[in-house]
């Protein structure tokens, strides 16, 4: 037994030897797409690109790739930090350099970014339109207790785009970000803690976004047990992470801002950024220290100015471009030096013809050298298996004068039948002969998935999102390459984070159906409809295949509904008023609203409560029930007896106070997010207190009014539209039905038009036509003058039952700001008031001009303007003019009533 043993030994002994020198080509594997992986030779270093914040400044990064793609130069691993991980994450999904290069520089970022998107308006039905145009600060309110906002925005824009470009991208990963076409990692703070949070998995949108949730500007993300923050808090520039990674030599691309200037220091927020920023610099000073390479480009953009990124993308380019050779030649370094550590003398090498022409030729020329080493050999192996060998491997066997030797390779197999699943459906969209095209072609892993990605990439510009590549394998022995598509169907849409709101709720906003091709435009359009509900602070959308099911999954983060919205204007006409709406807009979950109101101050006011449902079930069908009770006191004005034929004015004569108290139901429809035609049935009952107004005495009424009516409005913002329209149609009768004892009826339209030219002028026109019968009281008359209405007249100076007003306004958008944004107006307008239905004449009409200087301020509108009335007399021929006085206004503020 004992000489067994030394036999086995002695065996084992040879055979160790002769393993240590065995000149073979080793890989290690790195993930591809499709269930493929990439073969590296062990020896080549592991090569990260490190992506830094710096907002807008990070469009360099673009640049910067790009030159290192020239340059032959890959990752085995991207590690991205705040922009930098919006730019990683895209990347490695597939996009292409040129497609990133157009996504950022066509994209409106200002909208994405902006507090206030400039869409936001357009995107909400009317009813939501009026509640927010009066509102200068909104609350949540957890029962009756006020929710601090923990920043300024949600970021829902934000989110919206990386949920498109995310399910857009070619490749959608499984299981975690390795099967990505390059590993990627996205690095967060988790606030909670204050340590940096490295996401390899999961919906990616949400990992970019989270990176990216810049302190105070945009919310954190909660994601498991973590809330998530800007990586930069933690790892400006992770280079550090990219180590721990397990990366050998690490490219950072460094596009965060410098600290501030001096000058910059006297304003106080730039100040508080400047506090935060000093600590900062000290770790990403650490962290450049460690990396290999540091690219950075000559930029003198803020990270918030995000016009010319065309130009910051070409400064990438040429600064990485500078120093891609000095890369290069390290990563080889470090490739041959690995090689070099195991390397042996190859004099005594005796080779004859193997039979390999290929393999015989890089052999011979190698023995030809002085100095012929087993590293370069083997990196000449590895060379061969690029393009035409899975494995070389020669085994040295030592002889008494030479080296002998055993040589064994297999060569990479030549697909020779493609099988496609779901054939019709591919030849339908027109891709069938490029799926099958790579037949004859050998099975080279990177070349298969290069040839599938652009096929995917293809789809995705004809909006087929979600037909994707499930799997690729080769059957070697057949040598049959499988390529499993997926229908691009959506097997099942998944609801998650809704603890209060019915789900019904939600997927009834969501355009995207089951078992129908998905289409981008429809998840678009979904994100806008959820987020306009009100009852979300985020939504993410992500596309997940799980158990051989297509999987569309919505997941959403609740907001506290209750809300108290609070508003205040002050006037020449008026003075201060107040308003507050305090309201709950998911009551028990069904998404309808309820709350109650207040506007006024001591002229006027209205109270009010309130319940209404924007849709019902899964109709756009709307209905609104209100209790209210409002009081008004309005002058009442006449000629002056100083006119004269050439000058006039108006002078208060009385006023009177209208009190109402009623209860209204309205039921309509939604046209899309534009208007609504609805049908309303009102009950009141008025009191009017004249003050000395002719004709007029002390009454009560009460009224049973039936109403129709369209009103639409597509303005994009309030009060300074720059397009979009605004219309209200109706027509109302008061019946002596239903309780009713006064009858009346009037009909009213008004339209206004915006349309803006050269960025900075803006057109708007605007009719008002209305009449009513001889029985319409006093206080339900129409009105004109006013700042709004007609130059020349104060609010409410003339009544009629019969009104015709046309006005058409220029303003100029100031290309500076005199602290905000400010605008030029010059309004004209035409028309005139009668007191009965008459004929109208041309030579009867008043005519009003004016001007305004306008600010948009943090409060609302901020309008001074001054006008003028005057009316044209065919019977004075040398001075044909009456003028009116010239009249001051001003008005800060929402109108509230």
């Amino acid at each position: 037994m004992r000489n067994v043993f030394k036999i086995w030994i002695f065996f084992f002994a040879i055979e160790l030897s002769f393993a240590q020198n065995i000149i073979k080509t080793e890989f290690r594997e790195n993930s591809l797409p499709f269930g493929l992986t990439k073969k590296i030779p062990v020896e080549k270093p592991k090569v990260a690109f490190v992506l830094s914040g710096g907002g807008a400044r990070g469009a360099a990064q673009i640049g910067a790739l790009k030159a290192l793609l020239e340059a032959g130069i890959l990752p085995d691993l991207i590690v991205g930090t705040s922009f930098g991980s919006i730019v990683g994450g895209l990347f490695a999904s597939g996009y292409t350099i040129e497609q990133l290069d157009s996504i950022i520089t066509n994209t409106n970022w200002e909208d994405i970014v902006s507090v206030t998107p400039r869409n936001r308006r357009t995107n909400l039905f009317v009813e939501q339109k009026i509640t927010e145009d009066r509102s200068v600060l909104t609350l949540q309110l957890d029962g009756l207790k006020p929710v601090i906002p923990t920043s300024v925005s949600t970021g829902q824009n934000l989110i919206n785009f990386l949920n498109q470009l995310v399910i857009q991208a070619p490749l959608h990963p499984k299981r975690n970000f390795d099967e990505l076409l390059f590993p990627f990692r996205a690095v967060c703070t988790d606030l909670l803690t204050g340590k940096p949070v490295i996401i390899s998995d999961g919906d990616l949108s949400e990992a970019m976004r989270a990176s990216s949730s810049v302190s105070f500007l945009l919310s954190p993300i909660p994601r498991d047990t973590f809330l998530l923050a800007d990586g930069g808090l933690v790892a400006n520039i992770p280079v550090r992470i990219a180590k721990r990674l397990g990366a050998d030599i690490v490219i950072a691309i460094n596009t965060t801002s410098p600290l501030r200037t001096q000058e910059e220091l006297k304003l106080p927020w730039y100040l508080a950024d400047q506090v935060v920023s000093i600590p900062l610099k000290t770790i990403d000073e650490l962290d450049l220290q460690e990396a290999d390479f540091v690219i950075t480009p000559e930029i003198i953009h803020s990270a918030t100015d995000f016009s010319g990124l065309d130009s910051l993308i070409i400064k990438g380019y040429e600064k990485a471009k500078e120093i891609a050779p000095v890369i290069r030649k390290k990563i080889e370094i470090g490739y041959l030096n690995n090689l070099n550590a195991k390397s042996i003398d190859l004099k005594k090498l005796k080779y004859e013809h193997s039979g390999n022409n290929q393999i015989d030729l890089a052999i011979l020329n190698l023995l030809k050298i002085d100095q012929p080493s087993s590293s370069a050999l083997l990196k000449e192996f590895y060379n061969l298996c690029v393009r035409d060998y899975s494995f070389i491997e020669m085994r040295l066997i030592e002889e008494k004068d030479y080296v002998s030797y055993k040589l064994r390779w297999k060569e990479k197999p030549v697909i020779k039948e493609v099988f496609v699943n779901n054939a019709a459906s591919l030849m339908k969209m027109g891709i069938y002969q490029d799926v099958i095209s790579i037949k004859g072609r050998k099975f080279i892993e990177e070349n298969v998935t290069d040839h599938y990605l652009n096929i995917l990439r293809k789809l995705r510009n004809q909006k087929l999102s979600l037909v994707s590549i499930d799997k690729i394998e080769f059957d070697e022995k057949n040598s049959v390459l499988s390529v499993l598509f997926t229908t691009g169907e959506v097997d099942s849409i998944i609801i998650l984070g809704n603890t209060k709101t019915n789900v019904d709720i939600i997927n009834r906003e969501i355009l995207v159906k089951p078992n129908q091709v998905f289409e981008i435009d429809d998840l678009k359009q979904s994100l806008i409809n959820l987020e306009s509900t009100n009852l979300f602070e985020n939504i993410f959308a992500y596309y997940r295949q799980e158990r051989d099911k297509e999987n569309l999954f919505f997941k959403v983060k609740e907001k506290n509904t209750g809300l108290a919205r609070f508003g205040l204007r002050t006037d020449n006409e008026r003075n201060v008023q107040f308003a507050i709406d305090i309201r709950d807009e998911n009551f028990s979950g069904t998404g309808t609203e309820i709350g109650g109101q207040f506007f006024g101050g001591l002229r006027n006011h209205f109270i009010g409560l309130e319940h209404r449902s924007n849709r019902i079930f899964n109709t756009y069908l709307n209905y609104k029930i209100n209790l209210y009770y409002s009081f008004i006191n309005r002058y009442y004005y006449g000629d002056s007896p100083y006119n004269t034929d050439t000058r006039w004015e108006r002078f208060q004569v009385g006023s009177y106070d209208l009190r109402k108290t009623g209860i209204s139901l309205a039921i309509g429809s939604q046209v899309e997010k534009l208007g609504m035609v609805f049908f309303e049935n009102r009950y009141e009952l008025a009191r009017f207190s004249p003050d000395k107004i002719p004709n007029e005495t002390k009454n009560d009424y009460t009224f049973s009014v039936v109403k129709i009516s369209s009103l639409f409005d597509s303005r994009d913002k309030y009060p300074f539209p720059t397009e979009g329209i605004f219309m209200n149609l109706f027509f109302e009768a008061a019946l002596k039905t239903f309780g009713g004892k006064t009858s009346f009826s009037r009909i009213y339209f008004e339209y206004e038009s915006n349309s803006t030219y050269f960025s900075r002028h803006r057109i708007t026109s605007r009719v008002v036509f209305g009449f009513g019968d001889e029985s319409l009281p006093v206080f339900e008359q129409f009105r004109l003058g006013g700042q709004n209405s007609f130059f020349g007249f104060r609010d409410d100076d003339l009544l009629g039952r019969q009104i015709l007003v046309t006005s058409l306004e220029y303003q100029f958008f100031f290309p500076f700001k005199i602290f905000f944004d400010t605008y030029f107006k010059l309004r004209y307008d035409l028309g005139g008031i009668w007191k009965n239905a008459v004929s109208i004449k041309f030579n009867e009409l008043r005519h009003g001009l004016g001007v305004t200087l306008a600010f948009d301020t943090p409060i609302g509108p901020a309008d001074f303007s001054i006008g003028r009335s005057f009316y044209i007399r065919n019977d004075l021929l040398k001075k044909p003019l009456s003028l009116g006085p010239y009249m001051f206004y001003f008005s800060i503020g929402y109108p509230l009533i």
